[in-house]
């Protein structure tokens, strides 16, 4: 059998400029439709999403995770689904000319660590670790809005 190699923009190329059979064609060629989608926030809506993309069997990393407290099950999780939207690039926390952005939540009570209050000036926060840090700002947001229960398990176990 002999092996072809398509650069995956040749192939997304023909796919989008392709007819309804072509993309059939295409997409069953390289595994289905989700492999010809640019837009990595498109790819990855859930967990088992984050998974796959990082060759990850889902239900495995469930099995394996579910014995854990919350809050440490959900960062695994987390790092899951933030090596996946960052596209595999692992970001570098010394390196200060890559910026690194995260989702900001704002609270609404006061939980120990999360809340702060400086010149009478009421605020809250959470920082996080560069291996939950996003590439691109809309990719945070993102991460932030679809997968809030998920960063709530982290932040309040």
């Amino acid at each position: 059998m002999k092996i072809i190699e398509i650069k995956s923009e040749n192939a997304i190329k023909a796919y989008n400029d392709g007819n309804a059979e072509i993309k059939k064609a295409i997409a069953n060629l390289v595994g289905g439709e989700k492999f010809l989608i640019t837009d990595i926030k498109e790819r990855i809506k859930t967990l088992q999403d984050a998974c796959e993309y990082n060759g990850i069997d889902y239900n495995t990393f469930i099995k394996v995770n579910s014995e854990l407290p919350k809050d440490e099950a959900a960062y695994r999780a987390l790092k899951q689904i933030v090596l996946a939207l960052n596209e595999g690039v692992q970001m570098n926390y010394n390196n200060v000319k890559e910026y690194k952005y995260y989702p900001w939540f704002n609270s609404v009570g006061s939980g120990a660590g999360f809340s702060c209050k400086d010149y009478g000036l009421a605020y809250s926060f959470s920082a996080v670790g560069s291996r939950l840090c996003f590439r691109k700002s809309d990719v945070a947001i993102y991460a932030g809005k679809q997968f809030t229960q998920i960063y709530n398990d982290y932040i309040n176990g």
